[in-house]
């Protein structure tokens, strides 16, 4: 009997899991999360801070489900180290051995170490526990002004939410527009009148060094760069995240710019161990470039694409999509493939007042585009851009 270990409890490795029971019930399959709660998708956090969604919602897999197939979940449990060499993994002190091994461990947040940090009223926005302490915090102390630090994605996202629960919301970033590594110019203008149409204050280009108390102890301030102070009842640090690599660089795995390698089975430099997810970088389907597996569906894919490899009918997997997909302030938000840095590119512009569409065309060929608002066609852009067949002008027109 084999004795197969996954480290991390996200897409890639849920999808593993449960590929790999699909056809293999009689492995042996222990799953290390660092977290407390069953593994839930990461990308409804906003929805549980809005109270669109409760936790039994947003979670992956039930406990039953774990227990019904056989999969020993640890929760709590963080595992330290990887020896490839004699298989095994170190968790709390504690040697596993394993037979094969998924690596799935994504990343952390990265929240910067400023003047009051620490204080009660500041919040990240990375996993469940963060938003639980948020929407615990909004629902005891009913703050009415909030700062969300970041203006990426997941700020956005997070703004959006927060204006949803009633609170006057002001973003901040270093970058002079939002999304800057999703959209270009023109698709972010159009979501800052979407942020200022909800009441949402910008501060741009502007940079927090400090976070200072009024008149209680938690946190009633930021302070720029500049100086200037904004009153607040409540920050959230919505400032990207970091790859953890520091288990793979111990194991003296293959990495690229401190991401995972692997190849298009999903394997490491090692035979005996698969990866998915955000922690790796891999071929992108389009340009064949080596890109980071950033998103959701990436990861599901990728985790399923390693589990085959443990069957008689192994896949190969396609490549990064890249699809980013989100929704804030009433509209849905699409991204697929190159959407910055687009000045070689032939540009299609399509935008009133409830929706942008932008695609990105070089000798004809799709090589990204952006929707807000209006995504009925989305399933045919996703196909022309996946198959790389020459496209008309006419082919985007909106209806």
């Amino acid at each position: 009997m084999k004795k197969i270990v996954v480290i991390g409890a996200s897409a890639a490795s849920i999808g593993f899991v449960a590929k790999l029971r699909s056809f293999d019930s009689s492995s042996q399959v222990i799953c290390f999360s660092g977290e407390k709660e069953i593994p839930y998708n990461r990308c409804l956090l906003a929805d549980f801070v809005e109270q669109a969604k409760n936790f039994d919602d947003i979670q992956l897999k039930s406990e039953n489900f774990f227990q019904d197939h056989h999969v020993d979940l640890r929760l709590n449990s963080w595992v330290t180290a990887i020896d490839k060499d004699q298989k095994f993994v170190v968790c709390n002190g504690q040697q596993e051995s394993y037979d094969y091994l998924f690596i799935g461990t994504g990343t952390s947040p990265f929240i910067p170490k400023i003047e009051g940090i620490d204080l009660p009223g500041v919040f990240g926005f990375h996993n469940f526990s963060d938003v639980h302490k948020l929407d615990d915090f909004i629902q005891d102390q009913m703050p009415k002004t909030a700062v969300v630090v970041g203006a990426g994605i997941n700020g956005v996202e997070a703004a959006s939410a927060l204006v949803s629960r009633g609170l006057k919301v002001s973003i901040v970033d270093l970058y002079e527009t939002v999304m800057p590594m999703q959209v270009d110019h023109g698709a972010a203008q159009f979501i800052e009148g979407l942020m200022r149409q909800a009441g949402v204050a910008l501060f741009k280009g502007q940079k927090v060094v400090a976070l200072q108390t009024r008149t209680k102890a938690s946190v009633g301030r930021v302070k720029f760069e500049s100086g200037a102070c904004l009153p607040i009842d409540c920050v959230v640090f919505a400032t990207g995240s970091r790859v953890n690599s520091s288990l793979i660089a111990q194991a003296g795995l293959n990495m690229v710019d401190g991401s995972l390698l692997v190849n298009d089975h999903m394997q490491t430099s090692d035979e005996f161990i698969f990866a998915g997810g955000d922690i790796c970088v891999a071929r992108d389907i389009v340009s064949k470039d080596l890109v980071k597996s950033v998103t959701w569906s990436d990861a599901m894919l990728a985790g399923l694409t390693a589990a085959t490899q443990l069957s008689d009918t192994p896949r190969t997997y396609p490549g990064i999509v890249g699809m980013r997909d989100s929704e804030f302030f009433g509209l849905e938000f699409y991204g697929c493939g190159q959407t910055v840095d687009v000045e070689l590119f032939t540009v299609i512009e399509h935008h009133k007042k409830d929706f942008m569409h932008k695609f990105y065309l070089f000798d004809g060929k799709l090589q990204g585009f952006i929707l807000i608002g209006r995504v009925e066609n989305l399933a045919k852009y996703r196909t022309f851009y996946l198959t790389q067949q020459v496209v008309e002008e006419s082919d985007f027109v909106q209806e």
